[in-house]
């Protein structure tokens, strides 16, 4: 081609350019074009151990973050405990040791898509080892709801998701309760082991009428920590425990939590359960209502730890939360 010829489909291509964009001359009416918005995080192409905490928060927080995982469940562990002891419960880790990637089980935690997150419960000054959560049973000296509402959405935006849920044993349970009463939509899904209600939240209008988020409570029926009849109105720390850190415990009376488990069936779909509407899962009595958002396992001569609760129903400890917090 010579240079005139090709000078020459260089100009027509330029007017042709600007024909189709309306001339040389911006149109002011047209609008500014959006912002792409940013893409979320990618999720991890390879299983990994992450340290991190929130910002004017102490509580260092360990996650497991699975190769491909799209959702979080974030665990509790119980008064006095860890994130290495809850996590060694749950099966997640070999030993109670520190995390590594080689001691970790990750094959449940990439097969469910899981994130598992553990934040360590802080402690008041003059029990420097009564590792708890303020869930009004125990004190930890700290302003642990706003926390974990703070750590939810930190790791919505960290790690690109929408399904983070709240799971915890014991203390860890009972702040559980209390989230889901006060801050029910910080979470998509609520689990507890052996950890009732306060008795804080006894009454009819002691629970916001906003905690509509699935719930379910796993417990056995010889917990030697937590006492009392299953339908009874009250239960309580056992003085044993109480004496172990006695100045962290604000007020050891717990709510039964078959009573809690209809309180929360009306005020989320006006259901009642009955105890003889109960199906047997494995060694355990089990109950749902609202279609299945909520749940109650009661474990026959099952103790105070998850892994005695999972055993009597036929599970592993993980998998329960995992199922339930799936669906």
């Amino acid at each position: 081609m010579s240079k005139f010829n090709l000078s020459l489909s260089m100009a027509l291509v330029a007017v042709a350019s600007l024909a189709a964009c309306g001339g040389g001359d911006a149109d002011p009416a047209a609008p500014a074009p959006a912002p792409e918005p940013a893409p979320a995080p990618a999720p991890a192409p390879t299983n990994q151990l992450e340290t991190l905490t929130v910002p004017g928060y102490p509580h260092q927080v360990t996650v497991y973050r699975a190769a491909g995982a799209t959702r979080a469940v974030v665990f509790l562990h119980g008064g006095g405990g860890s994130t290495d002891s809850v996590a060694y419960q749950l099966g997640l880790k070999s030993t109670l040791a520190a995390p590594t990637v080689d001691n970790v089980a990750w094959a449940p935690l990439v097969a469910s898509g899981v994130i598992a997150v553990f934040p360590q419960g802080q402690a008041i000054t003059s029990d420097s080892n009564a590792n708890t959560w303020s869930n009004y049973t125990m004190s930890s000296g700290q302003d642990d709801l706003a926390f974990l509402k703070a750590l939810s959405t930190m790791l919505r935006t960290r790690y690109g998701i929408g399904n983070v849920a709240l799971a915890g044993h014991s203390m860890g349970g009972a702040m559980v309760n209390r989230v889901r009463c006060e801050a029910s939509g910080s979470f998509q899904s609520y689990v507890s082991f052996s950890g009732p209600a306060s008795v804080h939240f006894q009454g009819a209008d002691s629970c916001a009428a906003g905690a509509q988020a699935p719930y379910a409570g796993f417990f056995g029926s010889a917990d030697p920590v937590i006492q009392g009849a299953w339908e009874a109105q009250t239960w309580t720390v056992s003085a044993l425990v109480q004496g172990l850190s006695p100045a962290a415990f604000v007020n050891p009376l717990m709510l039964g939590e078959w009573l809690s488990f209809q309180y929360r069936a009306k005020l989320m779909c006006g259901e009642t359960p009955s105890l003889p509407a109960q199906t047997p899962v494995g060694g355990a009595a089990h109950w749902q209502a609202c279609g299945g958002r909520l749940q109650e396992s009661l474990a026959a001569g099952a103790g105070h730890g998850i892994d005695s609760i999972a055993g009597v129903i036929g599970s592993s400890p993980f998998a329960l939360v995992a199922d339930f917090t799936a669906r």
